[in-house]
């Protein structure tokens, strides 16, 4: 089987870190029950992105070491205030790890399910009342099946946003907002040998 690792950040340090990426990438995996693929989902990687990294090159070490390698690591992180951020985008790009990045949090991804937006937002609670509006049901510490069936909608508003951010704020690599996990959703849902639920 085809072996995947994601280093997502822990809830133990914020109260707003990894609890939406676990339960998100849970429920993706759980949606794509695909035997020959294996996704490990981390999240005792710490909070700050750079710790995110680091948990993701250690695992990498320790997989090329029990000559069990992974085909791909994926890290997972929002700029949400980190002063880490930066240094670690350049150490996961110098490294040659993937990336799954949100600006200004995870949630705005979950945004984009529910809705387009372009509209920047100045910290992560008001992308949470933003996804609260759309869905007075949605908590961090659950994902639902209904979530995951938009998630077509939320990776085409995601590509969409891209094209629009390069075009609008060239100068900008990580414009408020904008998110790359749908590179990471296309990347899992890709590996799946047959047709998935929509």
């Amino acid at each position: 089987p085809t072996s995947h690792f994601l280093s997502i950040p822990s809830g133990l340090n914020r109260t707003c870190e990894g609890k939406s990426e676990r339960r998100y990438f849970e429920g993706l995996k759980r949606l794509l029950r695909n035997p020959g693929v294996l996704v490990e989902l981390v999240d005792d990687a710490g909070s700050a992105p750079i710790s995110v990294v680091d948990r993701g090159l250690e695992e990498r070490h320790r997989a090329r070491r029990e000559r069990e390698p992974y085909d791909s690591v994926w890290c997972v992180f929002d700029l949400d205030q980190h002063e880490s951020f930066y240094r670690s985008v350049d150490k996961a790009r110098a490294n040659s790890l993937n990336l799954a990045i949100s600006v200004i949090c995870f949630e705005f991804w979950i945004l984009l399910h529910y809705t387009n937006t372009s509209r920047p937002f100045p910290n992560c609670d008001n992308v949470l009342k933003e996804l609260q509006a759309r869905n007075n049901s949605y908590e961090k510490t659950s994902v639902s099946d209904e979530l995951l069936a938009l998630r077509r909608f939320a990776m085409e508003r995601a590509e969409r946003l891209a094209r629009d951010n390069k075009k609008a704020k060239p100068s900008e690599p990580w414009p408020n907002p904008s998110t790359t996990v749908h590179e990471l959703v296309r990347y899992l849902e890709e590996l799946v040998p047959y047709e998935l639920p929509a």
